[in-house]
């Protein structure tokens, strides 16, 4: 089965919050290629979801606000 975008950012921000934070572990963990990985990862910077600094990322408190309205929603369907 094919995944949508959100349940791509949604896989991102939960290997995130569980510790993965360098661009491999990330697309490891999400099962993403590196390339579309970082072109994700790199609209989710500009969406105010995550923040970089050293190569490492970070959930900013718009990307747990996400995160909770897409649980929301997936218990709803």
């Amino acid at each position: 089965m094919n995944r949508c975008r959100h349940d791509i950012i949604m896989d991102i921000l939960v290997s995130i919050s569980k510790g993965k934070r360098r661009l491999t572990e990330i697309c490891i963990a999400s099962n993403l290629p590196l390339d579309r990985g970082k072109r994700v990862l790199d609209d989710m910077i500009k969406r105010g979801l995550i923040s970089t600094k050293d190569g490492n990322f970070n959930i900013l408190p718009k990307g747990y606000s996400w995160m909770e309205i897409y649980r929301i929603l997936e218990e709803k369907s």
